[in-house]
């Protein structure tokens, strides 16, 4: 099967190629304040009431990961993972200006054998959240979550600009998720894979 063959385009979305170029551009290079895990978010239910009007259809029954990325000028990109019987699927949204986004911009089908490592890298790293760091004072910067639905429990937690270490890591994996997603290409699997096996075994040499 193709690239393109996996790619299901949603009809009627144009994601905006710049306002996602300067995303990803702030990701990689804002000044961060330090941190070296995520912090978990006291009110999950309150993130999935809101993110579920701005990005529509992104807490249904088939999602196990969401996260968003909160970026200057009002602008946000959420990424999903759903699975539905054992097929694993990236779904992205865009939106800027306090707009909603509507529909997802795309989806993207990925073997099994990854979605499970990035399942599990989003788990792990949700369940090692805490909150030990003193309160953050944020003047500029990007603002990451990310969730997981399991058993019918959501978890959220949150990185604030991270620039290194396993959050910053993380941050990688659903950049390099979007981008799947948006711009198929086999060098966009094999790094997202990639990323996902290494953060797997930093964090199993951790543990």
């Amino acid at each position: 099967m193709t690239f393109t063959e996996h790619l299901r385009p949603v009809p009627d979305r144009k994601l905006s190629a710049v306002l996602f170029a300067v995303l990803l551009v702030l990701a990689s290079s804002a000044s961060a304040w330090p941190t070296d895990h995520l912090v978990p978010w006291p009110k999950p239910q309150e993130f999935r009431d809101e993110n579920s009007t701005i990005f529509v259809d992104s807490f249904g029954p088939r999602m196990r990961l969401f996260g968003t990325l909160d970026a200057p000028m009002d602008a946000r990109v959420a990424v999903s993972m759903e699975v539905e019987e054992g097929r694993y699927t990236i779904v992205t949204w865009a939106v800027k200006h306090g707009h909603n986004s509507g529909r997802a911009d795309c989806e993207f089908g990925i073997s099994a054998t990854l979605g499970q490592k990035i399942d599990k890298v989003w788990a792990t790293m949700i369940d090692g959240a805490r909150n030990d760091d003193p309160e953050i004072v944020a003047v500029d910067g990007l603002l990451f979550y990310f969730a997981r639905s399991y058993g019918g429990k959501l978890n959220v937690a949150t990185a604030w600009t991270p620039e290194s270490g396993e959050p910053a890591a993380l941050a990688d994996i659903f950049s390099a998720m979007s981008n799947l997603c948006l711009k198929p290409a086999k060098t966009s699997l094999d790094r997202l894979s990639r990323q996902a096996n290494d953060l797997l075994a930093k964090l199993h040499k951790d543990q």
